[in-house]
């Protein structure tokens, strides 16, 4: 025998409002509401050392593919 569904909530359902929604109130122009606008963003910065080092190790691994390809 199959069982009927029952609703999961808690207890009856509350009545929706009766009457006109309330319209939205935009936020002014100046504010916002984006959490992520609360905090700005760093710029960005230059890491040469990182740039430095990934020529280095660029140019390393194309030397040895370049030996591996002549070596043959």
């Amino acid at each position: 025998m199959a069982k009927s569904k029952q609703s999961r909530g808690k207890g009856p359902k509350a009545a929706a409002p009766q009457g006109k929604p309330e319209p939205a109130v935009d936020p002014a122009p100046g504010d916002s509401t984006d959490p992520l606008r609360a905090f700005p963003a760093d710029p960005p910065q230059r890491n040469l050392k990182l740039l430095i080092l990934s020529a280095i190790l660029f140019l390393a691994w194309f030397c040895f593919l370049a030996y591996v390809a002549l070596g043959t």
